[in-house]
C-alpha cells in the first residue's frame, strides 16, 4: 500500500509567490498596459515630483534643465520597457508613438523634414 506525500511546493511555485506584487506596487506590464493610451503631454505622478525635487535639491537649475529631467523620468515611468516617439515642446516632452509597431508607422507617415528631425525615439529603461 502506497501513501500519498503532500507535496511541497517547487520553485515554480515560489517564483510565483515572488512575483505577485505587494501593496502598493504596480504588477510588471500593468503600468505599461494602462500607459499604452497616453498621447500628448503626460502628466506628472507625484513619484516622479518627489524624484525630481530629490534630485535637484541644493543644485541650482534652470526651468528648461529641470524640464527636461522631469521628462525624463516622466517617459520612463508612463513607458519603461519600450520604444517612444516623442517631440520636446516648451510644455515637455509630446508623445507620438509607444511601441515599436506604432514608432514603425509614424516614421513611415509622409511628413516634411523638419518634422522628421524633431522627432526623438527612444528605448525606455524599465522603471
Amino acid at each position: 500500500m502506497t501513501t500519498k506525500r503532500a507535496k511541497k511546493p517547487g520553485i515554480a511555485t515560489s517564483v510565483a509567490r515572488a512575483r505577485k506584487p505587494t501593496i502598493g506596487t504596480v504588477a510588471k506590464g500593468e503600468r505599461s498596459n494602462r500607459s499604452k493610451s497616453l498621447r500628448g503631454l503626460l502628466p506628472t505622478p507625484p513619484e516622479v515630483a518627489e524624484l525630481v525635487a530629490r534630485e535637484l535639491e541644493g543644485h541650482p537649475v534652470t526651468d528648461r534643465e529641470k524640464q527636461r529631467l522631469t521628462d525624463g523620468f516622466n517617459l520612463q515611468y508612463h513607458f519603461g520597457g519600450e520604444y517612444v516617439a516623442y517631440r520636446r515642446t516648451e510644455g515637455g516632452a509630446y508623445v507620438l508613438a509607444i511601441g515599436l509597431h506604432d514608432v514603425g508607422k509614424l516614421l513611415r507617415k509622409k511628413m516634411t523634414q523638419a518634422e522628421r528631425e524633431s522627432i526623438i525615439v527612444r528605448w525606455m529603461d524599465p522603471w
